[in-house]
């Protein structure tokens, strides 16, 4: 299995502890400094390390943490999943396909207003 220059950057990256929302910057950085022919290694992660950047780092640990979903947000989930689940059926065929006159727009709007009945 081949991989990718940036799949290998990335495994640098991890490597060397730089996660987050800083590694897409990161990344274009070091394909830049590589590119030119300047330094690339540890002078150039420098920056990106949580000793020098611990915005970065607690902005990382910030986005693994999950939020908690309230009861109005499920409530609106369940009550969208069967608006969508009455739109399939009524915009398809047994066998999947869209009945005539019908595509995906129309079963998305359909389902939209029926969300607003429930």
């Amino acid at each position: 299995m081949a991989i990718n220059e940036e799949q290998a950057i990335r495994l640098i990256l991890k490597a060397n502890g730089i996660t987050g929302p800083l590694v897409p910057l990161a990344i274009k950085v070091l394909r830049e400094q590589f590119d030119s022919g300047e330094a690339f290694g540890s002078d150039v992660l420098g920056a990106f390390t949580p000793v020098f950047n611990p915005a970065g780092a607690l902005a990382a640990e910030a986005g693994k943490l999950k939020r908690k979903r309230s009861k109005k947000q499920k409530a609106q989930d369940k009550k969208k999943s069967k608006a969508w689940a009455q739109a399939n059926s009524e915009g398809r065929k047994n066998n999947g396909e869209y009945r005539s006159g019908w595509d995906q727009k129309r079963i998305a709007e359909r389902a939209n207003r029926i969300l607003k009945k429930l």
